[in-house]
């Protein structure tokens, strides 16, 4: 008899400290989340001139170059 007293001694002293100290992890911290904003395609016409291949986001005058394609990437 006096084993299982002890035991539920040991219970109680747990269950009393748990209830003292509460559970561990919640220490009423709150989480900061970032919203990120949605993505949104963007045009962009890609020419070829005599040193290397510039784009823009709009289309150019004919002349400007020749047009090697024409692209849509996501920006913020």
């Amino acid at each position: 008899m006096g084993a299982r007293t002890r035991g539920r001694g040991r219970t109680a002293l747990l269950a009393g400290l748990f209830l003292v100290a509460g559970p561990v992890g919640c220490g009423g911290r709150t989480e900061t989340v970032a919203v990120v904003p949605p993505l949104s395609p963007v045009p962009i016409w890609c020419y070829a001139t005599l040193a290397q291949t510039d784009c823009y986001g709009e289309p150019q005058p004919p002349g400007t170059g020749r047009l090697v394609g024409a692209y849509v990437i996501e920006r913020r």
